[in-house]
Parts: structure tokens; sequence; C-alpha cells
């Protein structure tokens, strides 16, 4: 019983772990170099603004759907029509802001078949995001695998629809309909009620509140790179920064799949956090980082000769300030995971805002003063900054509890 008690986490982290990195791998090997071989890096660079923003607007809010609707079960019993409702208003809210941004910075003239493209792209990720919980809601990772095989395969066969049409969003809208059909035919999660709300419906939207304001600033700080320098320095910046980090961010987004196997089975953790736990945790965090920055730091540079050979001279310099500052801000990532299961989503939000407003002001006057450069370390200091403190508030929190 104890060794099948100790295998199943183990085995959902593995089956976790091999669909994210399946699906980064896709994106960073296969979808983003074939983007960058047909447009040039100036063109990839605002290729790049553009998809960072769905990621920001449509899957921040996804991501904080799901995440409610793991954590209020342990309030009351969350409704499929109160979670549908709000995930009509949150796509309807994405598609507004993402059609402006769209408008401002495309590179191409503006047609309607665009903009509902991107509208388009823009609520199948919302949806696919939130789709997740189906898996994660009865522990069954081996279907998550499934999913994000799903979108994986899609985003393959959509390069040679791009290909065809010239038409990067349709490449990317085939894989997110793959997975969102696959949910719906296998989960419940979709299922009627489809918008029946019910009492729970503002707890409901509170939660998703707190935690879609810190999800959007994380998402935001992850990828603002694209939009920063963008604006300032321009797209072929972008691509530069992008190729440094892009090793980085693949494995340190490997800490997003162990966070929900952490957090589906901390749900139903029935204890408290003690010093003992916290600090073994953040022990491990450190030693783990520390070994993934060395090897994404060695294999970098091999990388980027293969795939982004005309980059790796621009990307040489700040190669080892933007794996080190990607990896800090997932590391941080993880404790902010476990929060959501011993304290309130307030207190996520409200680290997530001083952490983003540091942020901003950090990278923006290392912008307007220096170039790509110190954005590169002001990167790496206002996410290390952010470690100490979520570290330290955590600590905080445990103390006050025990006194």
């Amino acid at each position: 019983m104890i060794v099948k008690t100790v295998h199943k986490p183990i085995a959902d982290i593995i089956y976790s772990i091999a669909a994210l990195v399946l699906y980064n791998g896709v994106i960073q090997f296969a979808v983003y170099p074939f983007f960058n071989y047909e447009m040039g890096e100036t063109d990839f660079g605002v290729v790049l603004s553009l998809h960072s923003i769905l990621i920001i607007i449509a899957g921040a809010s996804g991501v904080a759907a799901s995440n409610s609707r793991m954590v209020t079960q342990l309030k009351f019993i969350p409704s499929n029509g109160d979670y549908n409702f709000i995930l009509l208003f949150l796509g309807l809210a994405s598609v507004i802001a993402g059609t402006i941004y769209f408008a401002v910075v495309s590179i191409a003239p503006i047609t309607l078949g665009a903009v509902l493209l991107y509208a388009g792209l823009m609520f199948l990720i919302l949806l696919r995001y939130y789709g997740e919980v189906e898996f994660r809601l009865n522990i069954d990772f081996k279907r998550y695998f499934i999913y994000y095989f799903l979108i994986s395969a899609g985003y393959c066969f959509g390069l040679y629809i791009y290909h065809l049409t010239g038409q990067w969003m349709l490449a990317l809208m085939i894989g997110e309909t793959l997975a969102i059909v696959y949910v719906v035919k296998k989960g419940q999660v979709f299922a009627t009620p489809i918008l029946k709300r019910t009492q729970y419906l503002s707890l409901a939207w509170r939660s998703v509140k707190f935690l879609l304001v810190s999800n959007i600033i994380s998402v935001l700080i992850v990828n603002a790179d694209r939009i920063l320098l963008l604006f300032f320095e321009g797209g072929e910046a972008v691509t530069v920064y992008y190729v440094a980090s892009m090793l980085g961010k693949m494995l340190a987004l490997l800490s997003g799949p162990a966070s929900s196997v952490m957090l589906s089975y901390l749900v139903k953790y029935d204890g408290s956090l003690s010093k003992l736990m916290y600090f073994q945790g953040i022990g491990l965090i450190i030693v783990m980082s520390s070994a993934v920055f060395a090897c994404c730091y060695l294999m970098s540079p091999w990388f980027i000769h293969l795939l982004y050979p005309t980059v790796f001279e621009m990307a040489e310099p700040i190669l080892a300030l933007a794996i080190a500052g990607q990896i800090i801000y997932f590391a941080a990532g993880v404790i902010r995971i476990a929060f959501l299961r011993f304290y309130d989503e307030k207190y996520q939000t409200y680290l997530s805002v001083i952490q983003g407003v540091i942020f901003i002001i950090i990278t923006i006057v290392a912008l307007v003063f220096g170039g790509l450069y110190e954005f590169a370390w002001a990167v790496l200091i206002a996410n290390a900054g952010y470690f100490v403190l979520i570290s330290i508030f955590g600590l905080y929190k445990i103390s006050k509890k025990k006194s």
C-alpha cells in the first residue's frame, strides 16, 4: 500500500513533465524556429510579442479559473455553470484587450480576417488553459499527457497549414482546438449545466479575481522581454533575448507540471505547513534550480547554433544573465503555488502586485538609460528580489501561525 501511495505521485509528475516537455519542445524547436526561418528576425520578434499577449491575457485568465476551481472545492462544491459564466466574461474581455494590442503592433495591414483569427485564438487558449483542471481535479495525469500530445501534434500539422496559407495564427488554432475537443469528449468541466449560475458564483468570482491579478502579473513578467523590448529596442532585440533565454525558459517551465501535481495532492492534504517542511522545500528548490542553470548554460550554445545560427553572436553576451533570470523566477513560482493551499488567494495577489511594480520600474529604467544588456541584468535582479520576498513572507506566515 505504501509503495503504491508513493508510486502514484511520482508517475503523475513524470506524465506531467513529459506533457510539458513535449509541448514546449514542439514550440521551441519546431514552431518558433520555423516561424523565424519564414519571417526573418524582425517580423518574428513582432509575432513573439503577439503570441505573448495571448499567453498573458488568455493564458493567465484560464490558469486563474483553473486554480480557483482547484482550491474552492475546499470551501464549497464548484459548479460548471458558475465557472463557464466566468470564462465567458473573461473570454470577451480577453478578446477586446488582445485585439487592441494586435491592431497597435501588427506588422501587416489590419484585415477583418486577421482580427477574427486572433480573437478566435485568444478564446481557444483561454479554454485550453482552463481545461487542464479536468485532469488535475481527478488526478489523472495520464490523460493530461494525451491532452498536451494533441496540442503538440496539432501545432506540427499547423506548420504545414502555415506554409500553405501564411497565417501563423491558424497554425496554432489547430492544436488548441484538438485539446478542447478532447476535454469535451472525455471530461465533465464543460458538461451541463453550461451557464446555470448558483449561489456560489460570487465566491468563485472572488477567488478568480484575486488569482487573475496575480497570474497576469506573473505571466507578464515572464513575457516582458517580448513587449518592452519591442517598444524600446525593436523586433530584433526581442528575438535576441528570446534566443538567449530560450532553454532557461523551457527547462524552468518544468516547475509548472511539478507544481500542478503538488497542488492536486496538497488539496487532499489535511495537515499544516511546518518550518522544517518549509526549509526543506526551499533548500530543494535552490539545489534543483542551480543544477538546471548549469545544464542550461552548458547546452544553450549548442541549441542556439543549431536553431538560430545567425543570432548566436548577439545573444552570447547576455546568455548567463537571461538564463539565470528565468530560472530564479520559476523557482519562486513553485513556492507561490504552494501558498494557494495554505494561505488565502489575496496574499498571492499582494505579493505579485509588489513584484510587478518593482519589476516594471527596474526594467524600464534599464532600457531608458541602457539597452539589452542592462535589461538582462534588471530582469535577474528583479526576479531574485521576488524569490527572497516570497520566501521571507512564507517564513513569516508560518512563524505567526505557530506563535
